[in-house]
């Protein structure tokens, strides 16, 4: 039986340049400077042939979905579908870069194999502005849509949507992670047994650093909203609005922890027949500056088993939307992270979630042209929900490039 554990590779830092003032719903505009080496993806056979150099600079310049050449030879096969790129023998280490562009109806059945994903496993990798829509994934172990094991990679900007089914380590993104994820989100139906995650299964000492979570996780033991273990890592400024569910270790962020979360909130319903938090289930190490909505996780305790330190606050739902929460949720840099959501009042949402232009408290002073929803595009769609918690509708807004 596998499980996410080992030595942790380094993690490749890259530098990124947030565009502002660029209309309600940006994704943030990470700038990357395009190398001249860097091979083009536009169909299935170019996104298969990255399997050829796992060491090489891709970008995709369009969108992959059922019409896409390819599809059929290397998707469309019923029985195992997409077979994912690199294994923890032959990590990919190259980089790839979406454009903010969708790889949607990815497939793959394979219940009985480990690191399952897009990629098999990543290290010392970045990959950037991915948008896996309409996803299908099941296997056993180290189950992510994005990547089965991220031994070291850097994952940034994206995004996540669809069903996600494995038995141990099974999250929206990635199955384990070891790597940094940072700035990105995930809608995904999320289940297995073991470590269920909505952003990954196992955070196992890696950083998991402004996410958007909606969609849900339900599990046996050590489900989270974002990680369904955090062994040894790091989980800091982000927001989860999953619906999970267990039996026992069971948290609207973690299971169980083992290391830090802070400066974060949950607000997504939250049930488990025992160890159960509207934060986290069981916690050995230390909690800081987190919130979580009492009415909508239906939890009065934060935390279910706590043999570490804690500094959390139970809220009413009222007191966690609009300006009140810049008040009630002091904990949070409503400066350079967070902004509050008014008119209507909603959850707290991190800065790059938008491009609104807002004031020194991170109050909105003026607004773009919201986009309408088209939950069957690209990526989110146009919007696309993260989940409403409690009857609460949170909604990620970006704008899609599309420049097949």
């Amino acid at each position: 039986m596998q499980t996410f554990s080992g030595e942790r590779k380094r993690v490749k830092r890259r530098s990124f340049l947030t565009a502002v003032g660029v209309g309600i719903g940006t994704f943030v505009g990470i700038e990357t400077g395009q190398a001249q080496d860097e091979t083009e993806i536009q169909d299935w056979h170019d996104l298969d042939g990255i399997r050829d150099d796992l060491t090489g600079e891709y970008v995709l310049t369009a969108t992959l979905d059922a019409d896409s050449a390819g599809y059929d030879e290397y998707v469309g096969d019923a029985s195992e579908g997409w077979e994912p790129i690199g294994t923890s023998d032959t990590e990919f280490t190259g980089t790839l870069t979406g454009g903010n562009r969708a790889i949607a109806d990815l497939q793959i059945h394979r219940e009985e194999s480990a690191e399952i994903g897009l990629f098999g496993a990543v290290a010392d990798a970045t990959i950037e502005q991915v948008h896996l829509t309409n996803l299908s994934v099941e296997g056993d172990s180290n189950v992510g849509g994005l990547a089965g094991s991220n031994l070291g990679g850097d994952v940034m900007g994206c995004l996540a949507r669809g069903d996600v089914v494995g038995r141990q380590n099974v999250g929206g993104l990635t199955g384990g992670n070891a790597g940094g994820i940072r700035q990105s989100a995930s809608s995904a139906v999320v289940s297995g047994e073991r470590s269920v995650g909505g952003i990954t299964g196992t955070n196992d000492g890696g950083e998991i650093i402004e996410v958007a979570v909606g969609g849900e996780a339900t599990g046996d033991r050590n489900v989270g909203g974002i990680a369904g273990t955090n062994n040894g890592g790091t989980i800091r400024s982000s927001a989860s609005l999953v619906d999970v569910a267990g039996d026992q270790q069971v948290g609207g962020i973690a299971g169980l922890n083992s290391l830090v979360v802070s400066k974060s909130y949950a607000a997504g319903s939250v049930t488990a027949q025992q160890r159960v938090g509207g934060l986290v289930g069981v916690n050995t190490n230390e909690l800081t500056d987190l919130y979580w909505d009492s009415e909508t996780t239906d939890q009065s305790e934060g935390v279910g088993g706590d043999d570490g330190t804690s500094e959390i606050t139970g809220l009413s739902t009222a007191d966690m939307q609009g300006a009140r929460a810049t008040d009630r949720m002091s904990g949070l840099d409503f400066e350079q992270t967070w902004h509050v959501v008014t008119d209507p009042d909603g959850y707290p949402q991190l800065h790059w979630q938008t491009g609104e232009e807002l004031d020194s408290a991170g109050h909105t002073v003026s607004s773009g042209e919201q986009s309408s929803a088209d939950d069957n595009g690209p990526g989110f769609g146009i919007s696309g929900s993260l989940a409403g918690a409690g009857g609460v509708g949170y909604f990620l807004y970006r704008r899609h490039t599309d420049n097949d």
